[in-house]
Order: structure tokens, then C-alpha cells, then sequence
């Protein structure tokens, strides 16, 4: 099997060193193992990975998975838009919902036209459903 060049080559070493799988726990880990090494969407994964500062194989503080999961906690942390556009993003959306709140308490007393059912959801979009 060739992996792809961006896959972490002590992880392919460690794949390929696996124990014999005798059990569902060591299938479920392996089948795991290749996935994470295969994906497509893992490239950008292990290149942020790669670009830590650690100086700890990949498959080693608490075996392959705690040490997975820990990267992968900590990159679901990082930003990945900028922190300028992120504060703009926010201050529209704060702005959107105060405007979206306004409008909504206008119908408050209203149940007939505002009720959990028809919050979001206007009634030519029921109208057109019907219609075709």
C-alpha cells in the first residue's frame, strides 16, 4: 500500500508494525489508523501538525489515538479567519440579530402570525410546497 506523501511517515510505520488484529478493539484502531493516513481532508491536518513544535513522534505520548485526539482538539481551536475580518463578521452579525429581535417582537402578541411553527419560515413557502 502507498500512503499519500503528506501522511506522517512514523504513523505509516506505526500502521504498518500493527499488532495482529484479533480483536475489534485493534480492527477498530487499524481501519482508524489507515482513514486518518488516506483521507483527503486530513492533508491540511497533518501539514498544521507537522508544523508544531514538537519534537514527540506522532505516535507516541498515550498512543496514537489520545495523541490524535489532543492535535486534533487544539486545531479545532485555532482561528483560521483573520482576527480583523472575524471582529467585522461579529459586529454584522450582533447587528443582523438586534435587527432580526426588533422585528420579531413587533409579532409577539400575535400567535396567529408568529408561533413556534411559522418563526422563519413565511407562509408562500407552505403555498409553493402545495403547489407542486
Amino acid at each position: 500500500m502507498q500512503f499519500p506523501e503528506w501522511a506522517p511517515e512514523d504513523l505509516i510505520n506505526y500502521y504498518k508494525g500493527f499488532p495482529e488484529l484479533n480483536n475489534e478493539y485493534l480492527i477498530r484502531d487499524h481501519q482508524m489508523i489507515f482513514r486518518l493516513l488516506t483521507r483527503p481532508e486530513m492533508e491540511q491536518v497533518w501539514a498544521w501538525v507537522a508544523k508544531q513544535d514538537s519534537i514527540m513522534p506522532i505516535t507516541s505520548n498515550g498512543g496514537i489515538v489520545g495523541r490524535f485526539l489532543n492535535k486534533l482538539d487544539e486545531y479545532g481551536k485555532t482561528a483560521r479567519v483573520p482576527a480583523s475580518e472575524r471582529a467585522n463578521d461579529f459586529d454584522e452579525i450582533f447587528q443582523l440579530a438586534n435587527k432580526l429581535s426588533i422585528k420579531l417582537q413587533k409579532y409577539q402578541n400575535e400567535s396567529h402570525a408568529f408561533n413556534q411553527y411559522t418563526a422563519l419560515i413565511s407562509p408562500t413557502y407552505d403555498e409553493q410546497l402545495i403547489a407542486t
